[in-house]
């Protein structure tokens, strides 16, 4: 029997014409801090974010990570959050004493300047 992955506070969502696309906190679902919108996109300077999560997978028990924007520049942004140890330690810092233990979720932002991603910032840690 397939165990169900554990609930997440962020989530991808869009409008129903596909040009507006955000990540959704479930605490405040209306919040929409974190929006791409498609016609910005095509100026090549815009706002990405992104959302790196670390799980214990359901099926192997096993640690997993996942890392996705919500267009381009916030997935390069998330690639480059993962190997960059200052950007970690700014996640680290927000996270409890006995983060070891627990799944985390981080959503990201990066400003994109001409096609190319920034440097990302942690806006928000969730740990559970």
């Amino acid at each position: 029997m397939l165990k169900s992955l554990p609930p997440a506070d962020c989530n991808f969502a869009n409008d129903a014409t596909m040009t507006k696309f955000w990540i959704e906190d479930r605490t405040l679902p209306t919040k929409r801090d974190w929006l791409l919108d498609r016609l910005q996109q095509r100026t090549e300077d815009y706002k990405d974010c992104a959302i790196v999560a670390r799980f214990t997978a359901p099926d192997t028990d096993q640690l997993s990570v996942v890392a996705a924007g919500i267009g381009r520049g916030g997935t390069l942004a998330a690639g480059e959050f993962l190997v960059d140890e200052h950007r970690m330690g700014e996640m680290l810092r927000q996270l409890p004493s006995d983060w070891q233990k627990k799944n985390i979720e981080v959503v990201l932002e990066t400003q994109v300047i001409q096609g190319r991603s920034g440097p990302p910032r942690v806006k928000v840690v969730h740990a559970w």
